[in-house]
């Protein structure tokens, strides 16, 4: 192969950027769907392809998952556990949130790209091994789709978007496989004009409703090509809680500080399980297709036992013992951003190929430089977490017929949180709150 030099230093870099947003409010009257029109201009580059798709119901209802998306669900979900592991594990501060989905998508879209030990080693690393390229791309492309739509009274969008320095050819296959697949949205851009990252924050911020903004700072002179996949989330809860019963209450932080943060309460119906070490219930948002999954650890554990143990096993026994019942729930009031680097994750997962610029075989992309390479991979997200929910009152149960106190249930200690869509399991996000404050 004929090494090409383009740049200063003879490295040609590519940069993934995954973004997440999740938000428990109510809809604004004539609130649209974030990317329900034709995507950001760009003003610096030409832009085609795919666009942005939106949960905004569906009229044939939910479309059952086909054998090969099951199987994608399952390694976008293990490969997410295990990344939260790793991140949870080297993440400074209280809190963490990631969206196993945003991440397995925009690395099954470089799959695309990669050959040799680079393919195989992403592909082991995604749980994807042995399985053929156009399997694994139908499969998340019918995942994607019929993960749109499943409740109309929820904003679910996803969307991704290939924009490149427009003096860098790449490779049409590459570009339909991202615009068949993940209808992503391909963009030609001048890298070096200081409008570039404005155009892609841009994109970002329309794509994220508004809630990520001035992700990308700056274009190392020596990236080519960025890869962004943007999730949105926005959901009311089925069973609100009253704003005027929200009181400060005590919250124990993992260093056995305490602090007093806002605290929603409800004496409801809900889908609670106490066994295993861990407490955990699920708050189901609007029609019920999605909800948020709380675990906290059981008097005498702490978080750090409850993650180390976390895997897809003990994942769905924890869910799949969720039972109905009376219980009297304290939930703290939170709200965050987070953001981290990737690489050092991605690498200690089995990645680490992707990363070396000696060693990474991206020829799919482009044949001619053989340097490219992954240079970083940014993940932020966003979450807002009240009372605000639907005005269908009547998915507000207080059981009535009995005197006796309802069993309680307290999230005052750090916890994890997952937000996931229900029937199939996909797990949207996952994240830990050790600090509601923050």
């Amino acid at each position: 192969m004929t090494r090409t030099v383009r740049r200063p230093a003879a490295l040609a870099g590519l940069l993934a950027v995954l973004l997440a947003a999740a938000c428990t409010e109510r809809p604004m009257p004539g609130e649209a769907a974030p990317g329900s029109g034709t995507g950001a201009g760009s003003g610096t580059g030409s832009g085609s392809g795919g666009g942005a798709g939106t949960g905004t119901g569906g009229a044939e209802g939910p479309q059952p998952l086909t054998a090969r998306e099951m199987q994608v669900l399952a390694a976008s979900n293990a490969f997410g556990l295990e990344l939260f592991r790793h991140v949870s594990a080297l993440a400074d501060g209280d809190n963490v949130l990631l969206s196993p989905l945003s991440v397995s998508v925009a690395l099954a879209m470089m799959l695309n790209g990669a050959s040799g030990s680079t393919f195989t080693d992403m592909a082991r690393t995604l749980g994807f091994e042995g399985v053929p390229e156009a399997e694994i791309n139908e499969a998340y492309g019918g995942l994607l789709s019929k993960l749109r739509g499943r409740d109309p009274k929820v904003q679910f969008h996803l969307a991704n978007s290939l924009w490149h320095e427009r003096s860098f050819p790449i490779q049409q296959p590459f570009v339909d496989a991202l615009r068949d697949h993940f209808k992503a949205r391909v963009t030609a851009l001048d890298f070096r004009d200081p409008a570039a990252p404005r155009a892609i924050n841009d994109w970002v911020s329309q794509a994220t409703n508004g809630r990520i903004k001035d992700l990308i700072g700056r274009i190392d002179p020596l990236e080519v090509l960025i890869l962004v996949n943007a999730i949105y989330f926005k959901g009311p809860w089925a069973t609100p809680f009253d704003p005027d019963a929200t009181s400060p209450q005590p919250f124990t932080r993992a260093d056995g500080s305490v602090v007093q943060v806002p605290t929603m309460v409800a004496d409801g119906s809900y889908a609670s399980y106490e066994a295993d070490g861990v407490q955990a219930v699920e708050l189901p948002y609007a029609d019920g297709v999605y909800g948020m999954v709380l675990v906290a650890p059981a008097p005498g554990r702490s978080l750090d036992d409850v993650i180390a143990r976390l895997s897809p096993e003990s994942w769905r026994r924890w869910t799949s013992g969720l039972k109905r019942g009376r219980l009297m729930l304290y939930v703290p009031k939170f709200r965050f951003e987070f953001g981290y680097p990737l690489n050092r994750p991605l690498q200690d997962m089995g990645m680490a190929v992707a990363f070396d610029a000696d060693r990474a075989d991206f020829s799919r992309i482009n044949p001619q430089e053989e340097e490219l390479h992954i240079s970083r991979v940014v993940h932020k997200t966003y979450i807002d977490v009240h009372e605000l929910g639907t005005e269908a009152a009547g998915a507000t149960t207080v059981v009535a017929g009995t005197t006796s106190a309802p069993p309680v249930m307290r999230f005052d200690r750090p916890f994890l949180v997952a937000i996931r869509e229900r029937e199939s399991g996909t797990l949207l996000f996952i994240g830990r709150v050790g600090d509601p404050r923050a």
